[in-house]
């Protein structure tokens, strides 16, 4: 769901509050009315005029310099000073990983403390992703696990990811693969082991954090039949160990930048890898020793 699909659901939300329905039949009527009433005046251009904060978080999005993107941000913020999308933004921009790390602090504390009010820590454990208004709030947490991570806070940053999958349990973030990627980190065998039988998902982004594991644990006969798994799913990166594929830094720079990648091909290699630079670098040797056992 993108951010626009995000915003059209939250003015729903507002559009609805206070109301009642008998049925899900009568929900579903009043959002078709409600959209049919939104295009209308998307296509007549009859919104107002007057900017909202959602609008200048997207112009904040959009910007093409890192001082308008602020610049947009921070007049979101005017207008809602809760909206942690903008929050996020300007924080992505700031190099002090010290006060990044205590302003996320601070922002998460704030945010639990409102959620837990509105009910949602009482309702909706396990289900975060799937509710419109605690999406930020999810944002917020994944931004403070790759601070930690940075700033090699290992432990910390895996008690944060499992919390994440705590509050939502189909993990729709892929929280599941960075997780994985620190418990091989940490060689935490049962760890791993449980978190790979939770989700059952035989993608590069799960089997390769337990490859390394197993060879990190000198386990080299389970190291080679996980990595037979990955290769099987991914020929590419059958060819990638063994030099029949190859990629220049341009090319590379366009996947990592995108943010998306397709599953089982080079381009999930490139972003596993670069994600999860931590355990990446912490075995140099090991794609040496793939490519002679695959």
């Amino acid at each position: 769901m993108s951010r626009e699909t995000e915003k059209i659901f939250k003015d729903f939300n507002k559009y609805i509050e206070g109301k009642e329905f008998d049925s899900e039949e009568e929900v579903q009527k009043e959002l078709a009315a409600f959209m049919e009433n939104y295009n209308k005046g998307l296509d007549s251009n009859v919104k107002s005029a007057k900017k909202s904060a959602d609008d200048y978080l997207d112009m904040a999005y959009n910007a093409t310099s890192r001082d308008k993107a602020i610049e947009y941000a921070k007049k979101a913020l005017k207008l809602d000073r809760d909206l942690v999308d903008a929050r996020l933004l300007i924080l992505q921009f700031e190099d002090d990983l010290e006060s990044v790390k205590k302003q996320l602090e601070d922002l998460i504390k704030g945010e639990t403390k409102r959620l837990e009010k509105e009910g949602y820590f009482t309702d909706d454990v396990g289900s975060f992703w799937g509710i419109i208004e605690t999406r930020p709030y999810m944002r917020a947490r994944d931004a403070y696990i790759e601070v930690l991570v940075e700033m090699g806070k290992v432990k910390k940053a895996v008690s944060e990811c499992e919390d994440i999958i705590r509050l939502n349990e189909n993990d729709n973030m892929g929280v599941r693969y960075q997780l994985m990627a620190l418990y091989a980190y940490l060689e935490d065998a049962d760890a791993a082991k449980g978190l790979y039988s939770k989700f059952k998902d035989d993608s590069y982004s799960m089997l390769f954090p337990m490859a390394v594991m197993h060879y990190k644990m000198d386990d080299l006969g389970k190291a080679g039949s996980t990595l037979k798994k990955i290769i099987k799913n991914n020929e590419d990166y059958r060819n990638y160990l063994s030099g029949e594929l190859t990629l220049d830094k341009e090319q590379i720079d366009k996947i990592v930048l995108s943010g998306m990648y397709r599953q089982d091909t080079i381009e999930e290699v490139v972003m596993a890898i670069k994600t999860n630079s931590i355990l990446a670098d912490s075995v140099m040797y090991f794609n040496n020793w793939a490519s002679v056992n695959i």
